[in-house]
This record gives C-alpha cells, structure tokens and sequence, in this order.
C-alpha cells in the first residue's frame, strides 16, 4: 500500500525522502515568482505541458475537479509557487515529464541514487528508485497520485485521483497495466 512516506526496514530507523519543505518553503517565499517563471520557461513550455503549473490556474478553473472524501474543496488554490506541494497538472502533462525524465541527462540526474536505503531501494532527487523503477507519489488530503515507471521497458503510468482513497485505487490500476 502506498499511503506512507516512509520505509520501515528490520532493524533499521526510519528512512523518508530527504526533503526539509520548511526549508524549501522559505527559499520560495525568498525567491518571489522566480519558481513558477521557472519552471514554466525551463520545463512546461518545452514539454507542451500546457495544462501544468505551480499556482492556481484561474482561466481553467472549470476544467478542474471536485474533491470526493474529506472536503469539499475545489482544490488547493495556492496563489504562490510551491514545489513540494502545489503543482497542478493532467495525466497526459505528468507522462510528458514521465518520458523526458526516462531520456534526458537531467532525467539521468534525478534518477541518480542520493540516499540509499537499501541494496534495492534508495531515493534519487524527488523519486523512489528500486532498480531500474522509479516512482513518486502524492497526497493533499482528497487529492491522491502516483506515477511509476520503467527506464529499461520504456513505460510507465500516471494515476491522478481526486479521492481521499486514491492511492488505493491507483495501486490496483498500476498492479494491472503494469504487472506486480
């Protein structure tokens, strides 16, 4: 099940992703617009991801979804850039970015074991990795998503959820298209 961040080993502390979202949080505030000018002229515009950004996205409004769980949310409407946490995107933006990681240099740095966990699980720059798989995963209460890949089969999946019980349904639909 997908629903932790972090991973118990025998005999071993826990381990999580090496993230300090305080620390990031300040330089963001520090760093102003810079982050979502950013990644919109660096990453969204080369990769056609026309639908993807870190605040929220007022013309489009309509096109998003409504929360099923917990709130009644529209969403988390974040005014400012966030990077750990306020990214919204579609399915098919998120696969783009899937694909360019898998056969970019920057992909190959991302993917580059920074703390290892085990002989076969460690974790890159935002990603899990064990083997050739990496993944990462999100949850903001009623919003839920995974998105899993394979460099060495070239595929992957996007699962995007609006449910607080996303994760679990993401998990089936991965064990599915992707096998166990």
């Amino acid at each position: 099940k997908i629903e932790e961040t972090r991973v118990e080993l025998p005999g071993e502390e826990k381990a999580e992703a090496p993230v300090d979202l305080e620390a990031l949080a300040a330089e963001e505030e520090a760093a102003g617009e810079v982050a979502e000018q950013l990644a919109e002229a660096e990453v969204f515009q080369p990769l056609g991801m026309q639908s993807t950004g870190y605040v929220w996205p007022r013309q489009d409004e309509y096109r998003l979804t409504n929360a099923h769980g917990r709130s009644t949310t529209q969403g988390h409407e974040f005014t400012r850039a966030f990077a750990a946490f306020s990214l919204h995107t579609t399915a098919g933006d998120y696969a783009r970015f899937i694909a360019e990681t898998m056969r970019s240099e920057i992909g190959e740095a991302l993917l580059a074991p920074q703390v290892q966990i085990d002989q076969s699980l460690a974790w890159g720059l935002g990603w899990g990795l064990a083997g050739h798989v990496f993944w990462h995963w999100g949850d903001m209460d009623d919003f839920q998503c995974v998105a899993v890949a394979s460099r060495a089969e070239g595929r992957g999946l996007v699962c995007l959820t609006n449910s607080e019980h996303g994760l679990g349904a993401c998990v089936e639909i991965l064990s599915r298209a992707l096998g166990s």
